[in-house]
């Protein structure tokens, strides 16, 4: 026979040791949601809700047509943008207004087997729904996401450089295609170069430092763009006209690249001129 006042007290203990292991990490999410995106990247979000944050992991097959650290780039981008569209999903339930996230955070991210799998936590109060069709800086006084919200394009990028902002009506856009999420990765692709270009200009190198890095990421561009371009050349399942579409986006893509990299150098040489006269000034 079991002695039941023990198990009642056994049981309040384990209880009591769950509750305080729950709270000693945060918060207890309750609910969970598994959505699927699908798409080219077989794109499936689980979103788990608490009393303050929602916490919303990502799994896709991952990028893999550039260098490890490209790679690497792209997915983190790529898995943010379904971060915001699987949440923008999960709180639309058939309404239509934009979307506003705030406060990211990326928890884990890393790539296992044919997956590449991101958990990001986003507090309740970094959510806002937009009123507006199209977003302005207006926007941000916009009320907070306690209401259901919309769908998705891919995120567009804003005067706030830590928010990720989704369309209205973006339920109604194949955002997963192929040519899209091609266009998509051309220009993260560019995106990321051109950032690579500011920090590299910002730093403290020497001239010869700074024109070796510059030579590398425009080299390191070069291959990029070139490897994508094989990539859709070699896409059976686009139709002529979608690979014609993607070469001119990538071309444009990849001469603004370029052209944010030449005026980094002329900006850096300008600098050193001037430098070098008020020193000989100082003389």
């Amino acid at each position: 026979m079991f002695n039941l006042p023990c198990c009642r007290t056994l049981s309040a203990t384990i209880l009591a040791l769950f509750v305080a292991s729950c709270c000693s990490w945060g918060t207890i999410f309750a609910e969970e949601q598994v959505i699927k995106l699908g798409g080219i990247r077989n794109v499936t979000a689980t979103i788990l809700k608490s009393d303050a944050s929602y916490r919303v992991t990502v799994e896709m097959l991952p990028v893999k047509a550039f260098d490890p650290v490209t790679n690497k780039r792209l997915n983190l981008i790529k898995a943010q943008a379904y971060v915001a569209r699987a949440l923008a999903k999960h709180l639309s339930k058939g309404k239509s207004f934009g979307l506003i996230i705030r406060g990211l955070e990326v928890q884990e991210n890393g790539t296992s087997g044919e997956r590449f799998r991101m958990v990001a936590e986003i507090p309740q109060n970094g959510v806002t729904v937009a009123a507006a069709r199209t977003f302005s800086a207006k926007d941000d006084t916009t009320e907070p996401a306690s209401q259901p919200s919309p769908s998705v394009q891919p995120p567009q990028a804003t005067d706030d450089k830590h928010a990720i902002r989704v369309p209205a009506d973006a339920t109604t856009i194949d955002f997963l295609n192929r040519k899209t999420d091609y266009l998509d990765t051309i220009a993260q692709l560019q995106q990321a170069l051109t950032d690579d270009g500011k920090t590299t200009e910002r730093s403290s190198l020497s001239p010869d430092g700074f024109y070796e890095a510059v030579g590398d990421l425009e080299e390191r561009g070069n291959l990029a763009f070139r490897s994508l371009g094989e990539e859709i050349d070699g896409d059976k399942l686009l139709v002529s006209i979608e690979q014609e579409e993607l070469r001119l986006a990538m071309k444009t893509a990849h001469a603004t690249t370029l052209e944010s990299l030449k005026s980094a150098v002329a900006r850096f040489d300008e600098r050193q001129e001037k430098m070098k006269k008020e020193k000989e000034k100082g003389k």
